[in-house]
């Protein structure tokens, strides 16, 4: 993650909250699809926000995204997600990609505007 407007500090905050919580709470987390990444966005070939490292991808194994939804005939279940993780990650202004029209279940990014 990039130190730009802390985005490192704020990720490491985040781990020490999912640190202290229970492991049936945490499973979704593991193994992480990663973070820094020069890609772009599937469909679109705009620069995704982990190009600029400001993102990153929680367990996949637990998560779904519009892209395998479509080719597997899949429908995506929020839910599956612990709110306690994502209430950890909006504390440090990340935002939750499964919250999207075009849903991204396994990503957060860092996204101060975004919240007042």
């Amino acid at each position: 993650m990039t130190t730009v407007n802390d985005v490192a500090g704020r990720l490491e905050r985040v781990v020490t909250v999912l640190e202290g919580m229970p492991d049936r709470v945490k499973a979704p987390l593991v193994p992480s699809a990663g973070a820094y990444n020069c890609r772009v966005v599937v469909d679109s070939g705009l620069p995704s926000m982990h190009a600029f490292g400001a993102a990153i991808d929680v367990g996949v194994r637990y998560s779904e995204y519009w892209a395998w939804s479509r080719s597997r005939g899949t429908k995506f279940d929020p839910g599956q997600l612990p709110g306690e993780i994502l209430e950890a990650f909006e504390a440090e202004r990340f935002i939750w990609g499964g919250k999207w029209f075009h849903y991204d279940g396994l990503h957060f990014e860092y996204r101060p505007e975004l919240f007042r």
